[in-house]
Formats: structure tokens, sequence, C-alpha cells
């Protein structure tokens, strides 16, 4: 309960105490502790538990406090607190006196002598313009914001009965109301595919869409989604990653409206809060994006749980606790609510492929890249045959391919997912290995400090002059890293400007 429910909406429980007026016979078969501890909270008359404790520090308190409460001195109650409240802010309207254009009339009259009070009022009056003589509340930051109007002037308008001003409750998630509502047009072939989908939903809850980068999944996904609106239906769109929601939030929005909300970690307490009603009520939100923790909002009538790139690791939490697999959960959440689940992935993952096999899911596959685009052509070669042969990390081909982009004046990413020069430093006769005393795992050798680190806990050490097991002194650096890739490079390609990012 405590990882699901935003914090604001945690219900907590304080003990609060109250003394009852006794005689003075009474108050005599008291204890020294019983009595100081009665005199103080009668003159408080009402206190809470932790407040006294924090005053008192007292360690007998608690049993102090039962023995009065058994002995009928004290009355305890439990009180619940949320810390959820709604943002308010100040509205402005026009007095509903003054909505007859001649009485309106006859105030700018007598607000001459008051140019300021006047120039508000007219300032109000020109919000509301397109209204046709009806007026409806503005915010008072937005009439304030106009040129020659000032506070203190509304300040005197409301005083004298002209405007009203009331705080009212708004939405922190600032859902834009104008957002666009753009079709989504699907290819022959994306349109076959999600056909194939509607085929396969009729006889199976779960589904894996299996598509090329490029293919045009989100639009696939997109349409479904509007399916699932026009129906009147919840949707949850889950996202491995939390930067992945920004980019995607104005292209959902582009295609549902103002119906999309996001609902992860990087928002306050109070706005997830907000969300979170939402989603219980059916309110304005019908589709949620979110990274796994969006599994456990209230959702009461879901339609559909689109799981996009499903094999990411970032879906599984191991830490803190509760820990689970957010794609596994996200089909038990479907079950529940007898909504479809859609698994969406390049790179399908094993137990999702498994579930296809075993027809326990749906499968379609998108070979096609959307326009006719092509797929990057990918070589590969064998570096443990070419290091043989010249001692070199970088292959012919790869040099080659450097050499014809430079000379197009393009530019080069080179990935290699080894920190530091060197992996670890290796003895030639035994195979020794240095290791962390703290983590066990081996030490990356860092030339530009001349040590030997730990990328766990920071823990380093020099170059072992020979090895700790055997002795010997013959110690070899083994692998690469990108200081040593980007130090072979510029010995390569001398004129090639070179930046290491890691």
């Amino acid at each position: 309960f405590i990882a699901a429910v935003p914090t604001s909406l945690r219900m907590s429980s304080e003990t609060v105490v109250s003394a009852l007026h006794i005689g003075v016979d009474e108050l005599a078969t008291l204890s020294l502790d019983e009595q100081t501890l009665y005199e103080y909270v009668l003159q408080q008359e009402q206190i809470t538990l932790h407040d006294l404790y924090k005053q008192s520090q007292n360690r007998k308190l608690f049993s102090v406090v039962k023995q009065l409460s058994e002995k009928g001195f004290f009355v305890l109650e439990e009180s619940l607190n949320q810390k959820y409240t709604a943002k308010k802010v100040a509205f402005i309207c026009l007095s509903k006196a003054l909505h007859k254009p001649h009485i309106l009339e006859e105030w700018f009259n007598k607000l001459s002598k008051a140019p300021k009070q006047a120039d508000a009022l007219l300032a109000y009056v020109s919000l509301n313009v397109h209204k046709q003589n009806t007026y409806s509340w503005v915010k008072k930051a937005d009439l304030v914001a106009k040129p020659l109007v000032n506070a203190p002037a509304i300040k005197a308008l409301v005083q004298k009965g002209v405007l009203l001003e009331e705080q009212m409750a708004i939405d922190r998630l600032n859902v834009d109301e104008h957002a666009d509502n753009v079709p989504v047009v699907l290819s022959d072939y994306q349109e076959e595919k999600r056909e194939a989908l509607g085929r396969i939903f009729e006889h199976h809850n779960a589904a894996l869409l299996h598509g090329v980068t490029g293919s045009g999944k989100t639009e696939i996904y997109l349409k479904l989604i509007q399916e699932q609106i026009a129906l009147g239906k919840q949707v949850l769109y889950l996202v491995p990653e939390i930067a992945l929601t920004t980019q995607l939030l104005k292209r959902l929005r582009k295609h549902l409206g103002a119906h999309v909300g996001v609902y992860h970690s990087k928002y306050s307490s109070n706005e997830r809060a907000e969300l979170w009603f939402k989603t219980l009520n059916k309110e304005d939100v019908q589709v949620v994006i979110g990274p796994r923790s969006a599994l456990f909002l209230p959702f009461t009538n879901l339609g559909l749980i689109v799981v996009d790139e499903e094999h990411e690791s970032s879906y599984k939490q191991y830490d803190p606790a509760p820990r689970y697999q957010a794609r596994d959960a996200a089909l038990v959440l479907g079950k529940l609510h007898q909504a479809k689940v859609l698994l969406g992935s390049a790179t399908p993952s094993i137990e999702a492929r498994w579930m296809c096999q075993e027809g326990k899911a749906g499968y379609v596959e998108l070979t096609k890249r959307y326009g006719k685009a092509q797929l990057p052509a990918i070589d590969l070669v064998d570096l443990s045959a070419k290091k043989e042969q010249q001692g070199s990390f970088f292959s012919t081909t790869l040099q080659h391919a450097i050499q014809e982009t430079l000379k197009q004046k393009e530019q080069i990413i080179l990935f290699q997912n080894r920190r530091g020069f060197s992996p670890s430093w290796q003895c030639k006769t035994c195979g020794w290995v240095p290791h962390c005393i703290n983590c066990d795992i081996s030490l990356t050798y860092h030339k530009f400090r001349g040590k030997m680190l730990c990328h766990y806990c920071a823990y380093n050490a020099s170059t072992p002059d020979k090895c700790g097991a055997c002795g010997s002194p013959e110690m070899q650096m083994m692998g690469h890293g990108t200081e040593r890739i980007e130090e072979d490079l510029s010995i390569l390609f001398p004129d090639a400007k070179i930046q290491r990012l890691d």
C-alpha cells in the first residue's frame, strides 16, 4: 500500500491526550510523575502524544500516560491526518447586481474620481467581452497582469461590492484543454497488422507486437488507444524510463487531445494525488503514461495496457520492496480488469516469445519500416582473429569505414561499454587478476590517474609489479576501455578531432 499510494494520500493517525477535571482528593492518590504530567496536560487542554514526548523526553512517558488513562484521568483519542490539500487560487467575478449594462455604466461614472479602480473594472470587462454581457470567474493573477491594474484597486472594488473574490481549487496537472486531436493515419501495411491484432484480441487477452525499429509500432498503439477512448475505456501506456514520457506525451496529445496524463516520481506528491483521483473518477484523463509505478493507479474501467519496449530490464524493480516485474504485473492487472495487454518490442524478451509459442499470447510481426525506409547494414567482424593477425583492436574493415567517413567530413560514434584504459590486469603465467577488497570484482585500470579503480565503491590501488598469486613479474593489460580506444584513434587518425564521453 505504501509503495502504491502517493505520499500525500497516505492516511496517518496520531494519539491525542486530553485531561479530565478531578478533585483534590483524587489528585493526591497520584505519584509525583503522574501529578506533574496530569497538570501539564490539563494546562494544554489537549496535546498529541508525539508532541508530549518531544517536550518531556521521558522514556517512561508512555507507561505513565497509559496508567493515567486506565485510572480515568486521561482520555486518549485517535485522529486521522491526510497531507493532501487542493491547490487554491483567488478568482474574481463581477457582482450579479452589475450584470445589467445600465447599472455597470452607472458604476463606471461613479468611479470617475478613482481612475485606478475604473481601469481594474474595465480590464475585467475586457476579459469577458466575447461573452455577450455574461461575466464569469477569472484568475486574480490574470487580472493583475493587465496594464494599469494593481491589487489595491481590485481590493477596493471587492470592498465596495462591485467585484467578488473567492478562493477556488484548481488543477495542478495543467492539462491543455486546447490540445490537438489529429486522427492517426496508418499505412496499408500497418492497418493490416492492426486488424491482425484485433482478431487476436478476440481470443487472447495478450499479444506481442514484434516490429523492427522505425516500423511504426507507436502509430498502431495510438490507433488502438483511440478505439478504447471511443468506447469510454481507460488506457495505461507503460514506458521503461521517465525520460521517455515527455516526448511521448506531446505525440499522444497531438492525436488524443487532452485525455492524456503522466504519472511518475518526478511530479510532486500532490500532483500525483490529483492524477490518482482523476484516474479513480474517470475525470478528464483517460490515458495514463508512466513507468512501472503507474501500474498501481486505481483504474476503474481499464480497457488496454500497452507495455512499450517490454524487453527492457528497467521494468523489473529490484530495490526497494516490493520487487516485481512490471511486464508480468501488467498481464495480471489486465486479467483482473478483463483488459487487453499489448507488448511491443523490436527485440522481444525470451519470456514474451515463450508465451506466444505456448499459445498464451498472440503474435504479430512488423518487418517493414515506415515509408519504405531501409534498415541499416550491419557487418560482424571477428576481432579475436584480427588481433592475432595484427595485434590491433580496430579491424581493417572499421579503419577503412572511419577513413572514408572522415573524407566525407561526417561524424562517427564508436561505442564501447567499458570505462577506463583497460578492464583488468592479468598474470600471463597463472591468470591471476587484481580484485577489489570490498566488492570482489576486477579492478579497472585508468591511465590518466595511474591507478586501478573499483567502479562500485571507488576503492583504488596501484598497478601490480608482480602477480599476487604466483609472484611472476609478467603482467599484461586485458581488453580495451574508452581511454585506450581514444589513444589508439589519435595514433591511427592524427588529424581527426576526437572526444571521449563516459
